[in-house]
């Protein structure tokens, strides 16, 4: 509680524009202005993007949360950019990434139909598994059940129990790690480490909150700049893959000027 002020209307009123100001000198308009041409980049490239599918059309509507899912969390990164919301964005950049591994592995894959299809279907597996451990959810009925086991063999036993620890690649030990490796991305993973850590909420972040003047909520510039084109990057890699594979023409030429400025800026 403020021993300045009299209630938190009067506190807010007092500290927001400060801290407006102090969050509009420290963020950098060539970081503000990169984030957004990615945005406007990625959304115009998937507007109407059923219609520019050339290739795999089958398979789209099972990989089309890969898109979604990477676009929620770029536009969210100018936000939490702006606003210098480090945890945020480290968690941002983790998704992003586990996004970015997910669709590279199915794409980049002999067998990308069938890695499609247990993907899609592997939210059956996930819904049991949140129905059978939670304290709020109702059970699932017995014919509910039989549907995902006869929908979703892969993971269930000869004897009808779930497989301890399934993944949704149907892969027995799978396990995210070996997934960055088989795609060629390890030199990643690094990161995913490191943002796990605020997804924890572990103590040592406490290290990426410090600054000249101490410990503080807001972090400093580079630290959530950093994350929020790390964010950048997944989601543009994502939306690579998903357009090579469906054959949807793209300038290449651009994008990997814009991956090229996304490098440079994060050094």
């Amino acid at each position: 509680m403020s021993i300045k002020h009299k209630s938190h209307e009067e506190y807010w009123q007092d500290v927001f524009p400060r801290l407006q100001t102090y969050l509009d000198s420290e963020t950098k308009q060539d970081i503000k202005d990169i984030i957004f041409t990615c945005l406007a980049f990625y959304g115009y490239l998937t507007e109407d993007i059923g219609q520019k599918i050339r290739k795999n059309q089958a398979v789209s509507p099972k990989l089309d949360l890969f898109l979604i899912f990477a676009f929620d969390q770029l536009r969210a990164a100018l936000v939490l950019y702006e606003n210098l919301n480090l945890s945020p964005l480290a968690i941002s950049a983790r998704a992003t990434f586990e996004n970015s591994v997910s669709i590279h592995f199915i794409t980049s894959n002999a067998d990308s139909a069938k890695y499609a299809d247990l993907y899609h279907r592997y939210k059956d597996i996930v819904r049991l598994k949140a129905h059978r451990n939670s304290l709020i959810l109702p059970p699932l009925t017995e014919p509910e059940i039989n549907i995902i086991k006869a929908s979703c063999p892969e993971w269930f036993l000869p004897d009808g129990k779930l497989k301890k620890n399934p993944h949704w690649t149907a892969i027995d030990g799978m396990s995210f790690e070996q997934l960055v490796n088989q795609v060629g991305m390890k030199d990643y993973y690094s990161i995913y480490r490191t943002t796990s850590q605020f997804v924890h909420a572990s103590p040592i972040t406490v290290n990426m909150y410090k600054g000249p003047k101490g410990m503080g909520a807001i972090a400093l510039e580079k630290r959530s700049k950093e994350f929020a084109l790390l964010v950048c990057i997944f989601s543009l890699e994502t939306l690579k893959d998903y357009l090579l594979f469906f054959d949807v023409e793209f300038d290449q030429g651009y994008f990997l000027g814009l991956m090229k400025k996304l490098n440079e800026l994060s050094q």
